[in-house]
């Protein structure tokens, strides 16, 4: 070869390097990439995985925070065999896969994949048949462990309807696989729609699932509404699992059973889930009587027009039900009734509240007559006013199930207790004529995980009235009837405490391991530290131990403790606290914004800060807010 040729050569070779590493390098690095033509590699690329006959299609799913990073998971069912996954593209030719040492391979629609090795980093391109990029992106290949997987597929095929709104719904198609991959439940889904409050604003969203026919899901009985926890605000994903498991160890039949799956909608994995029985008056649920049924068994010659109407009594009581022109002849049950406040009270059209200023709503029956909504709040007037002026509610609630709820409430600090997501039920005189607390729901916030500094402090007593709108329920029965004192602490000392001790002597690592490796994967999926699930189960196991210690002394050793009120006159605030005495409240709260809240004793006129010993129960008054009393 000529001096000339040979310069032609190795000019054309280095050019060919430079393209190379310019086309490389930057994967390697993990940097950006020269952008296509804009194309989401999500609308590009699937996976078919798993057995010859048990085929599953696994889109890929973009980091919801970082889009533009263009990061994508494919989480596989923990039935796949990695090395019998083939691509499927749409509308493109080339796939190219590449490792992160920029080992590549080229791949057509219908290629088996080489065994891509679970939870390994890859980057992919998608190019035209004249080699233009199109995608790209950097692929999180994850495979879930040991656990069943639940696969929705919806009218739309999108769920960008249902997430717009919570009142947006579809109908779909279910298909229930164990960790095996063999086939559990099929069939239809009358509607998938969201779930929840302030879950509902998160990333990770909560669903509720009406099947087209009553099945019995993983051995928890037959019903048709399932939910769908995602448990977004608790990074350890066990809080609610733990709680309810605790409320059945004390008796309570009502506490929802639940199985944790890995959710796929229309092929794209939403991560881990917690598969729950709702809330509901059913057979197979809260067994009472169905007064629903006689209702429209009442309305069934002349339907009613359902029109809400509404009505004001003393105080603060208020009704607001539907205009049913008939009752049945038997108004006295079954009832479920829900303690709620602010915007999410009000925009029930089924609720009522008492001349004290509690607030609740009326989950069953649904679309409630207003005679049968004032017939149970005269009960909850009634029991509001037998507490307050102490008088025996012997015949009228079940006191042992309120004792064990606030126990519960009251040990794993939860942020909603008394207020939100409360529960009580009432069935038919002729069957039971008390009212009864339960069953439980919503433990996600709890265990030292709320957004509150008090909240989270295991050496106090709150009485279920931390929370910014709150109930005295709770604290009233606490300090006006001894029988329900006993009946707390016989609860703390047999029931619960045992089921506490086994948690810190391996239970808890028991729950944090059966979902690890999937809580882990899921934290990455939705663009958080995987590391935070072990400190999240830490922080509960630190939780416990100072809950515990503190709990022994004031429930079962009778240590001396007192109660302080922060009166509070512009907020519907009726904060208690239980502090031993000689100690100092560690967490001073603040009602009064940027100007901070300075407390002074009602009596003496003392200041009270985080340093001052508690020696006697008191009122304190916010300095700050004097002139609005």
């Amino acid at each position: 070869m000529s001096r000339a040729g040979k310069r032609i050569f190795f000019l054309f070779l280095f050019t060919f390097i430079l393209m190379l590493f310019g086309l490389l390098l930057p994967q390697m690095a993990g940097e950006e990439w020269i952008r296509g033509d804009g194309t989401p590699l999500e609308e590009e690329v699937a996976f078919v995985a798993g057995f010859p006959d048990r085929k599953t299609d696994v889109r890929l799913s973009l980091d919801p925070k970082h889009p533009e990073n263009e990061e994508y998971y494919a989480i596989f069912p923990s039935y796949t065999d990695t090395a019998g996954i083939y691509l499927k593209l749409f509308g493109s030719s080339q796939f190219v896969l590449m490792d992160v040492d920029g080992n590549a391979q080229v791949f057509k629609n219908g290629d088996r994949l080489p065994d891509i090795g679970t939870s390994e980093i890859w980057y992919a391109d998608i190019r035209s048949e004249s080699g233009e990029l199109r995608a790209h992106g950097k692929l999180h290949l994850v495979r879930a462990y040991d656990i069943p997987s639940v696969f929705i597929r919806t009218e739309s095929r999108g769920m960008e309807y249902i997430d717009e709104d919570k009142s947006h719904f579809e109908e779909g198609e279910i298909s229930i696989r164990s960790e095996n991959g063999s086939i559990l439940y099929e069939g239809g889904i009358k509607s998938i729609k969201g779930h929840g409050n302030s879950t509902w604003k998160k990333a990770k969203k909560p669903y509720q699932i009406t099947l087209r026919d009553k099945a019995d899901l993983f051995g928890m009985g037959r019903a048709r509404k399932w939910i769908l926890l995602a448990n977004y605000m608790d990074h350890s994903q066990i809080r609610n699992s733990i709680t309810y498991d605790m409320a059945r160890s004390i008796g309570n039949e009502f506490a929802p059973e639940s199985v944790y799956v890995e959710l796929y909608l229309n092929g794209r994995c939403n991560g881990l889930y917690q598969l729950t029985e709702k809330v509901e008056v059913d057979e197979e649920r809260l067994n009472i009587t169905d007064l629903q049924k006689e209702n429209e068994l009442a309305n069934s010659k002349n339907p009613p027009s359902q029109h809400s109407v509404s009505r004001d009594g003393a105080g603060e009581s208020f009704v607001m039900g539907t205009d049913q022109a008939q009752l049945p002849k038997d108004i006295t049950g079954g009832y479920l009734i829900e303690h709620d406040y602010g915007w999410k009270y009000e925009e029930e059209p089924v609720r009522f509240s008492t001349e004290g200023g509690d607030t609740y709503v009326l989950s069953f029956p649904v679309d409630a007559p207003i005679g049968e909504v004032e017939y149970v709040r005269g009960l909850f007037q009634e029991l509001e006013d037998r507490i307050e002026s102490g008088e025996a509610l012997d015949g009228f609630i079940d006191l042992e199930s309120f004792a064990e709820r606030y126990a519960l409430e009251e040990l794993v600090q939860d942020e909603g207790a008394g207020i939100t997501s409360s529960y009580y039920y009432k069935d038919a005189d002729r069957v039971d004529p008390l009212i009864h607390a339960g069953p439980y729901w919503d433990y996600d916030q709890s265990y030292g995980n709320t957004p509150y500094e008090l909240m989270n402090d295991p050496r106090v007593l709150n009485f279920c009235t931390a929370h910014g709108q709150n109930t005295v329920l709770f604290y009233d029965l606490w300090t006006k009837y001894p029988a329900f004192r006993s009946l707390v602490c016989d609860c703390y000392r047999e029931k619960l405490r045992p089921f506490i001790m086994e948690l810190l002597n391996g239970g808890l690592e028991a729950y944090a391991e059966r979902i690890r490796a999937n809580a882990e994967a899921d934290m990455g999926r939705w663009s958080r530290d995987p590391d935070s699930v072990s400190h999240s189960v830490e922080d509960i196991r630190e939780f416990l131990n100072e809950r515990v210690k503190f709990l022994d002394r004031v429930w079962l050793d009778g240590e001396l403790f007192h109660i302080v009120h922060f009166d509070t006159p512009t907020r519907k605030r009726r904060l208690y606290l239980g502090i031993l005495d000689g100690e100092s409240i560690k967490c001073i709260p603040n009602f009064s914004g940027k100007k901070g809240s300075v407390w002074t004793d009602k009596e003496t006129g003392e200041l009270v800060d985080d340093s001052t010993p508690i020696e006697k129960n008191m009122v304190l008054i916010d300095k700050n807010e004097e002139n609005t009393r």
